[in-house]
């Protein structure tokens, strides 16, 4: 969705709307901590991010990477960064194919700063001198698949600051078919509010974003104020100096000076900002919570879909994915991505040789195994793994091999049944309550568009003992309310389901639509999750040293017992009247 789109629903709501700003990080590690910063940031409600380009494209091909992350996985509308700085047309061309082929429509088209061993800007040889040169190629050779913004600099940029000849780049960036503006960071407010002015008068009449950079701590304030060049009110050097080397003060009256910063700009008619994270939460969030624009029971994060729909390159009309990968949703995508048939947003029957190959990146467990025996500890019992299950299900570990992240609200009211099947020895992995009804605007269980239904069938996923399998297994048989599906790690399939097509476990009813089944359950890609939840194990198992009581404790587990997932079977207290989607 092009971000001109997005500002036009926020101006016409008159709801405030934000986005971030992330860099790539320098290391391994940290690119990986930053997706998993970037999904629990999801969860904020930006309309949209955007990741940087480095200086001289150092970072060029992880920005590409990151694009392709944040459009796919993350299901988050990305901005991407692209600079002349070192780019002949060359490498300008692969980088715009590859944010094309993410999925991506969005361009922050800029010059760039220079290399960081070069004292001078110079353009790079056959590439471009200005970033209107830049705005103009995007726009010959993409026509409006790309909406393009450009930088404003309402204290002047590096090598030029004068107000007059940077208004005059302005409008041409603009006139070359620029369509919205994101600013330089700054703390003087009332500058930026008359420097919009001269750009108004200018005839420029494109969306203006103000870039709102958070203070965290005032050592990290002063370099990049430093850095910038940018004018710092008296009266916000009066308040943090006092309070310099106490961190946390200073990010509390950094909160309010920057909150009142963001109201005085919200009440001069500008609705969306720009936060540059630096790849960090809590000072944005502080900032968030404090203007009250985080989601919550009034005002909920808007989800077309119970999980989050990717925004790569023929997928956003998908709707259907296996309830399994629930809590994996970055494997689910890196399996599925090679597939075609999303165009048509059904499952259809070409899902049998999909999922691709469990070697691919994403699909075992990450981390280091130092990491994970500190995030999970050294079991040496079953009690002991129980104990780990248990509090995961209280929210006192934030994920287990089987779950990229916390807990979810929707859990809280089978929360206790969870914990009493733990201490009995099970391990449960994935479970869902049964909801009758209940509002599409619903803050817990709510999706879709506003004035539906939503339904789901209770869900639960497990390890099984073999010990206890068989008494399990006939309990569930004699039952004919219960559909199971249990195999072991060699494949050993056992259920009772009737039929072996897709199984809805979640539907909404929407007016004027169809009926929206997005989760099922079915056998063939439950078969596809059993190799990877039993991989997982085995990976978690090998965190520990061989011959290891811990080690071989949880290799016992994967060999030994069953995937089990259990699923009502009963409609009837979910039966809806034919045509209701019409009314």
């Amino acid at each position: 969705m092009h971000i001109k789109h997005m500002l036009a629903e926020t101006e016409r709501t008159s709801r405030p709307s934000f986005s971030f700003e992330y860099f790539p990080p320098k290391t391994a590690q940290g690119v990986q901590n930053l997706y998993d910063r970037m999904g629990r940031m999801y969860h904020l409600g930006p309309q949209f991010i955007d990741i940087t380009w480095g200086a001289g494209g150092c970072s060029a091909e992880l920005t590409c990477e990151m694009v392709t992350q944040a459009q796919s996985v993350h299901g988050l509308e990305t901005c991407m960064h692209l600079t002349c700085t070192g780019m002949p047309v060359k490498l300008i061309d692969d980088a715009l194919k590859r944010a094309y082929k993410a999925g991506c429509t969005n361009i922050l088209a800029l010059r760039g700063d220079p290399p960081r061993d070069a004292e001078k800007w110079v353009a790079a040889e056959g590439g471009f001198y200005y970033a209107r040169d830049l705005v103009s190629y995007i726009r010959e050779k993409y026509g409006n698949h790309f909406d393009i913004g450009v930088a404003g600099y309402p204290e002047g940029c590096d090598d030029n600051k004068d107000e007059e000849s940077l208004l005059d780049h302005l409008k041409d960036k603009i006139d070359r078919g620029a369509s919205f503006i994101v600013t330089q960071m700054f703390y003087d407010v009332d500058n930026f509010l008359r420097w919009v002015g001269r750009v108004r008068e200018r005839g420029i009449d494109v969306p203006i974003i103000p870039g709102i950079m958070p203070i965290a701590t005032y050592a990290s304030f002063i370099r990049r104020v430093n850095h910038m060049g940018v004018r710092v009110p008296p009266q916000w050097l009066a308040a943090l100096e006092p309070v310099k080397n106490d961190d946390g003060a200073v990010r509390d009256i950094g909160k309010s000076l920057v909150t009142d910063m963001c109201r005085k700009i919200i009440s001069s008619g500008i609705k969306h900002l720009h936060f540059y994270t630096m790849n960090l939460a809590q000072s944005t969030k502080m900032v968030l919570e404090a203007l009250d624009w985080l989601p919550c029971a009034d005002r909920p994060l808007a989800q077309p879909l119970p999980w989050k729909q990717s925004k790569a390159l023929g997928r956003r009309d998908e709707d259907v994915r296996p309830i399994f990968w629930r809590n994996r949703n970055r494997s689910y995508v890196l399996r599925t991505q090679d597939w075609d048939e999303f165009p048509n947003g059904r499952w259809g029957d070409s899902r049998s040789p999909a999922f691709g190959e469990l070697d691919a990146y994403g699909i075992g467990l990450t981390g280091t195994n130092e990491a994970n025996r500190k995030k999970w500890g050294e079991p040496s019992s079953l009690r002991d793994i129980s104990n780990l299950f248990v509090k995961y299900i209280n929210q006192k570990v934030d994920t287990l091999p089987w779950s990229e992240s916390p807990l979810t609200a929707e859990s809280d009211s089978i929360k206790e049944n969870l914990v009493a099947l733990n201490h009995a020895g099970f391990l449960t992995i994935n479970s869902q309550p049964a909801v009758d009804g209940i509002k599409s605007s619903h803050p817990v269980h709510g999706w879709g568009p506003p004035n539906g239904y939503v339904y789901q069938k209770a869900y639960l996923e497990l390890f099984v003992p073999p010990s206890l399998f068989d008494q399990i297994a006939s309990r569930m048989n004699n039952n004919p309310d219960i559909t199971y599906y249990a195999v072991s790690r060699k494949g050993e399939l056992k259920t009772n389901a009737p039929a072996d097509g897709p199984n809805a476990v979640t539907w909404g009813v929407f007016p004027g639509k169809e009926i929206v089944q997005p989760t099922i359950v079915e056998s063939i890609s439950f078969l596809a999750w059993k190799d990877e939840a039993f991989r997982l194990g085995m990976d978690w198992a090998q965190c520990h040293d061989a011959g290891s009581a811990s080690r071989l404790l949880i290799e016992d587990i994967m060999t030994n017992w069953y995937l089990v997932n259990i699923g009502e079977r009963d409609l009837h207290r979910y039966y809806m009247p034919p045509g209701w989607a019409g009314r």
